[in-house]
């Protein structure tokens, strides 16, 4: 189950991880963020990420009347995961203004995984198409 779970999900894991990083960077260059301990924020990012990749995992199992009310749930389930970590430890700016910026941010990256993981299952469908034509 662990080995299917990561199987499935790191490419999209490993591409929210590199987004996020890029963008705190960003932040920190800008002095829009303090960056505590580099290493205590991207390992704790790290851990934010696999719990999102759970949260979504999970959400899988129940049944969803349309794909639209699974990304509805799944992306209110993960930004508010990500607004309890983010206040717990001291990651997030909880005024309007921060809040809206972060909303903003993990829409985009959000929209952008799934786009990303629907461009990998339509190329996957072409090649066994093409396969199964030859």
């Amino acid at each position: 189950m662990i080995k299917q779970f990561f199987s499935n999900n790191i490419n999209t894991m490993t591409f929210v991880f590199s987004i996020v990083i890029l963008i705190n960077a960003l932040f920190a260059v800008f002095n829009a963020s303090e960056l505590g301990g580099a290493q205590y924020t991207i390992i704790l990012i790290a851990f934010l990420i696999l719990a999102l990749a759970l949260i979504s995992h999970f959400l899988t199992y129940l049944n969803f009347s349309s794909e639209k009310l699974f990304h509805v749930v799944n992306f209110i389930s993960q930004f508010t995961f990500i607004i309890f970590i983010g206040s717990l430890f001291g990651l997030m700016d909880l005024s309007l203004n921060g809040m809206m910026i972060n909303l903003f941010i993990a829409l985009g990256i959000y929209t952008l995984s799934v786009k990303k993981r629907k461009y990998e299952f339509e190329q996957l469908a072409i090649a066994i198409n093409e396969s199964l034509s030859e």
